[in-house]
């Protein structure tokens, strides 16, 4: 089974329109080629898989359903020392 390591995580409840915002500036973020997310700093390659996926499941008895965004890049060259160091422990 792979092994993940959770650099950064973002939850709460807020509007669409601030759920916009942030958005808009991850996307100026993604086009530069490193960037800080929370204290990590992410370097992507010029090319990286990009996914959007909507689902509907049921948490408890309650209909949820979800919109995931995600972005995937190998290999873990392209990340700072401190990510590979971090992982291989």
């Amino acid at each position: 089974m792979a092994k993940e390591l959770i650099l950064f995580q973002e939850h709460h409840i807020t509007s669409r329109e601030k759920v916009a915002s942030r958005l808009r500036e991850l996307a100026d973020k993604i086009e530069d080629t490193t960037f800080l997310l929370g204290d990590h700093e992410v370097a992507l390659p010029e090319a990286v898989s990009f996914k959007i996926e909507a689902d509907y499941e049921e948490e408890q008895g309650n209909p949820v359903t979800e919109l995931e965004f995600e972005l995937r890049w190998q290999p873990w060259a392209e990340m700072p020392a401190i990510a590979q160091e971090i992982a291989a422990n």
